[in-house]
Formats: C-alpha cells, sequence, structure tokens
C-alpha cells in the first residue's frame, strides 16, 4: 500500500483524498477477495483430484487383483478405525510424556506440537536421539524402548495383522478367475481379433456377393455363420446365475424331501452351460466363446470354502438317504414284529398238545424187564413229572451220575453194539 502511495499522485482537497481512499479500500477488499477465491479454488482442485483418484478405484473393480485390494480396504476400514483409537491414544502418551521429560532442555520438545512431530519422526526412524541421550541417558533409553515396543513393534504390525486377516476374507469372497493386468490385457487383444475376424467375413460375404461371376471364382469364398449380438449382456448373466437361480434354491430348500435337481432351475454351484447362455441372449458363436475363456481362467482351480446353500443341500440329501434307509429297516422290524406275534400266539396251543402226549406216553414191558441187569448201579432217575402238567429237567448231578455208569456198563461190554435194553425211553411219571 505505501508503494501504491508512493507511485499515485494524491490531490490536495479533502474530496478528492476522501475518494481515493474509497478507491483504494475497494481496490484491498478486491485483492482480499481474489486471495480467498484463489484459497478455496486450490482446495477445490485438490478435492476434485481425490474424486478423480475414487474414480480411479471404482475402475479398478474391473480387473480382479486390484479389485481384491480395494475389497481389502473396505472390509478392514470399521478395525482400522476401532484400532486408530488405541493407537492415537498410545502416540500421544508418548508425545505428551517426551514433553515432559525432554521439553525444558531441548527446543525440539519445548511445545506440544514439536513433541508430536519429534514423536511422528522418531516412529519412523528420524528422531534425534542422541541429543534426548546426552540430557538423560536412562529416561530416555527407557522412553525410547517404550515406544518402540508398543508403538513400532505392536501396534504397527496389528494393522498389518487386520490387513492379512480381511485379505483372506475377501479372496474367498471373490470369484476364482484373477487373472493380472497382462493376462488381461492378452485377453483383450485376443477378443478384439475374435470380433474383428467376424466383421471381415462378414464384409467379405458382402463384397463377394455383389461381384460378377468372373470376379467371384477368384475371391475364396468364406463359410456362411449366424449374426452375433453386438454386446454380450452380461446383466442378464449375472441375474440368471446368481438372483434367479438363488431364489430357486431357496424356495426348494424349504421343503422336507430331497432337493430335487431341475435342469430348468440349476443350482449356482453347478456349471453354465450353453443352452443358459442361449436363453440370456446370447448367440452360439458368442455362448462357445464364453464358455472357452471360463474354462480358460478357472479350469482345475477350486475354491477354499464352499457355498452354505450347497453344504446345506448335500446334508440334506445325504439325511434324505438316510430317512430312506430307516423306513425301510422299519418296515422289515414291523413284518418280523407281526410273525413273532403270530408265533407267540401259538406257543400255548403246542404246549398243551405237547403236555398232552407225555401223559399218554407208556414204557415198554420188554424193555422193563430185560433193562434190569443193564440199569444196575445207575442212581434212580429222578421225577421227570412234577404233578401240575409241567415237566422239569434233570439236575447236573444226575446227569453226571448216568453218564458215569454208562461208561462203566460200555467198558465192561464184550460186543461193541449196546444191548436193546439201554434204548432211550421216557419214563412215566410217578
Amino acid at each position: 500500500r505505501a508503494a501504491f502511495n508512493s507511485a499515485v499522485v494524491v490531490p490536495n482537497n479533502s474530496t478528492a483524498a476522501l475518494l481515493y481512499d474509497g478507491d483504494l479500500t475497494n481496490i484491498i477488499e478486491d485483492l482480499d477477495g481474489l486471495i480467498w477465491f484463489k484459497a478455496n479454488h486450490r482446495l477445490g482442485t485438490f478435492w476434485y483430484v481425490m474424486m478423480l483418484l475414487c474414480r480411479f478405484f471404482r475402475g479398478f473393480t474391473g480387473q480382479p487383483r486390484i479389485y481384491l485390494i480395494g475389497l481389502t480396504f473396505e472390509k478392514a476400514f470399521s478395525d482400522i478405525l476401532h484400532f486408530g483409537i488405541i493407537l492415537l491414544a498410545t502416540f500421544e502418551n508418548f508425545a505428551l510424556g517426551g514433553c515432559v521429560l525432554f521439553g525444558v532442555e531441548l527446543p525440539e520438545w519445548a511445545s506440544v506440537s514439536q513433541a508430536h512431530r519429534s514423536t511422528l519422526m522418531t516412529m519412523f526412524g528420524q528422531g534425534d536421539f542422541a541429543a534426548m541421550y546426552n540430557i538423560a541417558p536412562v529416561r530416555a533409553v527407557i522412553w525410547l524402548v517404550l515406544f518402540i515396543i508398543s508403538v513400532v513393534f505392536l501396534v504397527s504390525n496389528m494393522v498389518v495383522a487386520i490387513l492379512a486377516k480381511h485379505y483372506h476374507e475377501a479372496k474367498q469372497l471373490t470369484s476364482l478367475a484373477s487373472p493380472s493386468v497382462s493376462e488381461q490385457a492378452i485377453l483383450s487383444i485376443n477378443e478384439w481379433i475374435w470380433r474383428a475376424a467376424y466383421h471381415y467375413r462378414t464384409v467379405h460375404r458382402f463384397v463377394r456377393s455383389r461381384l460378377n461371376t468372373s470376379l467371384r471364382k477368384l475371391v475364396p469364398p468364406v463359410r456362411d455363420e449366424p449374426c452375433r449380438i453386438p454386446e454380450v449382456p452380461y446383466d442378464e448373466l449375472i441375474e440368471a446365475v446368481s438372483e434367479g437361480m438363488q431364489e430357486a434354491v431357496d424356495r426348494q430348500m424349504q421343503v422336507t424331501e430331497a432337493v430335487p435337481i431341475d435342469p430348468n432351475q440349476p443350482f449356482p454351484w453347478n456349471p453354465v452351460s450353453k443352452e443358459l447362455l442361449l436363453e440370456c441372449g446370447c448367440d452360439h458363436s458368442t455362448a462357445e466363446y464364453l464358455l472357452r475363456k471360463c474354462a480358460l481362467f478357472i479350469g482345475g482351480r477350486k475354491p477354499d470354502i464352499f457355498p452354505a446353500d450347497r453344504l446345506f443341500f448335500e446334508f440334506q440329501n445325504a439325511m434324505h438317504g438316510s430317512y430312506k434307509q430307516l423306513d425301510g429297516i422299519g418296515e422289515d422290524l414291523h413284518a418280523w414284529l407281526e410273525d413273532r406275534v403270530v408265533d407267540l400266539a401259538n406257543i400255548e396251543p403246542r404246549q398243551r398238545k405237547l403236555e398232552d402226549l407225555s401223559v399218554n406216553i407208556q414204557p415198554s414191558a420188554l424193555a422193563w424187564e430185560g433193562s434190569a441187569l443193564a440199569w444196575e448201579g445207575i442212581p434212580e432217575m429222578p421225577a421227570l413229572y412234577d404233578g401240575e402238567g409241567y415237566g422239569r429237567a434233570l439236575e447236573e448231578e444226575d446227569l453226571q451220575q448216568v453218564g458215569d455208569r454208562l461208561l462203566e456198563l460200555g467198558a465192561e461190554e464184550e460186543t461193541n453194539s449196546m444191548p436193546e435194553a439201554l434204548m432211550p425211553i421216557t419214563l412215566k411219571p410217578p
């Protein structure tokens, strides 16, 4: 303003001086407005660059591996934000502690802002530890060791652990097809060649059809092929593969029987067929090209985890097979129990018939007369009839005595044949 006053001749009268001061004030105000506008213009330019960066991130979704990194930051943002609170509290504690310990002797720690700057430089290995050590060796060593352990080692590595965890989760959510930038470039070139060859053949057939007979013989023919669609209907394909099939799966999962496999409503994990691509609007050539391209990227690859709906589908089918087996076993068991009930109903008549037959059996007289000598020394047979209509088995000791006596008689026999009197008989109950 002084230079402006020296360069401009100011009139002597008071009216001109007032006008001059008014014009000068307006000029200064306009300059202030220009400066404010310039500062806001720079700030707006900065945010515009940030918006361009966001647009770049949106475009990165077209590259699977770059999208994987962006998805990792998106999923880890919440954890890093909460972890930043701990990091901020720890950093502030060490910054204020350094200001208290070294602020009196060192100008780098004299104020809170300078202490924050010095702590941040120490965090990245740029701090002046020698000056701190010269002032207070013990305090400097303790402060530095605690700072490195708590901030540099633990806190900073925790960020890496959070990112690694979410990267693994994001990788499981992404598709198996994750080509690199170079692979995508080669694929784009091949796709461009594939489209250009089709347009060349189309133009070739058109030009050849317009030639006369003599010139047409000089031009080699090109095979006829159906017309191709101008653009691949990716939106219809994604909807058919994900949403429509998922609704069919959810609807079929609600039944108690095993989930049937309907060819018209395949599951999301089933391979995409050519018929599905044709139903979504693709032509035969485009459908075959898409299937070849998918097989090139995901051929032989398997996901680390299977979808929950697929696991539930397999579990439900396995349980349905077990239900069928249990039903078959139940039917066999029911038939067996019915047969046993019939047998139990026939036991009592059969028992009564056997009792009647056992009462009517009479021993042979010849057998009684001829067996006097043979049965000598054998203990008296216990009663086989208890008087109430039920038979009684021999005791073990009685059977042992009878067996011993029979062995003695067999040794005394001169011939190998036993006497007829020793044939088994049924004694009449007493």
